[in-house]
């Protein structure tokens, strides 16, 4: 089982895109607007397939340590994300996650800031002077970049997130949880949100050999660094919470179970939805057949998702653009 990854100079993953990251509130509306001019300009579309942005509501001000850590951790994950081949942090220039600030994670992560873009509204002279200087910044990146080509890759790149919001029959909870062994079995990766019905199935341990008290390998919006089955911390089950905190996480393709009513999807991160019924049927990528066994469900997922990853379907809601993100404030915590 394969799928064509998309990528150059030696790194692959399932898209390559452009990505303008707000480091607050105040600068998430401007970092859209950048976004969106490049995408209708198709600024270099030889290097990278769209350009993405993270409005949200964090950064002016946090109450408490845990909840600048969230914020911080899961912004850093977006911008280090094996689908981002380029990335900018936005600040507003007042505000407490400020560009400096992000700079310290990074390098407390691991990564080297001078690979990423800095700009600033306040310091770089106010809305339409910000705009040119990021666009700029990516022509000088961008312009020389090899271009994307595309290559067949087995299960063991492949990142998935895997989630169900509703509800769910246990027929359809054993197909998940299937599609989760074999993409581990071939090597991929899997990151299961631990508040949420998957993760508390009583057959969780007898297709995936976790034990459903298990702890959390992942915080929220912490990088998935090794393959395999990961459970994720979710302060929260906030549906678009949790998949800000799974995206951090560097999955391809996220895949949620859903019910009554869809979820609004990732900005960057592709979301397949499905459901057991003929409920929001229209909003579906796919509805199960129920009259199938768990092993073939499993194996109309898998599929799903391979197509996905190879960008030879696009869900239908992110398609649509009808998406949103949000940063979890943590089990207690309130933002100022």
């Amino acid at each position: 089982m394969t799928f064509a990854a998309c990528g150059a100079d030696g790194h692959f993953a399932a898209d390559q895109v452009g990505a303008v990251v707000p480091t607050s509130l105040c600068a998430g509306q401007i970092a859209g607007l950048i976004a969106g001019r490049l995408n209708a300009q198709n600024a270099h579309r030889h290097a990278v397939t769209r350009y993405v942005s993270f409005a949200h509501t964090e950064g002016c001000g946090v109450s408490s340590g845990e909840n600048e850590q969230l914020s911080m951790r899961t912004l850093v994950g977006h911008i280090t994300h094996p689908l981002v081949r380029c990335g900018l942090f936005l600040e507003h220039g007042c505000e407490k996650t400020h560009n400096d600030a992000m700079r310290k994670v990074l390098v407390e992560s691991g990564f080297d800031p001078a690979a990423f873009g800095w700009a600033s509204v306040q310091l770089d002279g106010g809305i339409d002077a910000v705009m040119d200087k990021v666009c700029d910044w990516f022509d000088r990146s961008l312009a020389q970049s090899e271009p994307l080509g595309s290559a067949q890759v087995g299960l063991d790149q492949l990142r998935l997130g895997l989630m169900a919001v509703e509800p769910i029959q246990p027929a359809v909870a054993r197909s998940l949880l299937r599609l989760a062994a074999i993409v581990v079995a071939g090597g991929g990766t899997v990151v299961l949100p631990q508040a949420g019905t998957l993760a508390g199935e009583q057959f969780l341990a007898e297709e995936l050999g976790v034990s459903d008290a298990a702890d959390p390998t992942l915080a929220y919006g912490q990088r998935a660094g090794e393959p395999g089955l990961h459970l994720m911390d979710t302060p929260t089950a906030h549906g678009t919470e949790t998949l800000g905190g799974l995206a951090a996480t560097g999955v391809d393709v996220m895949l949620a179970h859903v019910g009554p009513r869809p979820l609004q999807a990732h900005p960057m991160v592709p979301l397949v939805q499905v459901a057991a019924g003929q409920t929001a049927a229209a909003d579906m990528d796919l509805v199960l057949d129920l009259t199938r066994d768990a092993d073939r469900l499993a194996d109309d997922l898998l599929e799903m998702v391979l197509q996905v990853a190879s960008r030879r379907y696009r869900p239908k809601l992110f398609a649509a653009g009808y998406t949103d993100f949000q940063i979890t404030r943590g089990r207690l915590g309130i933002s100022l």
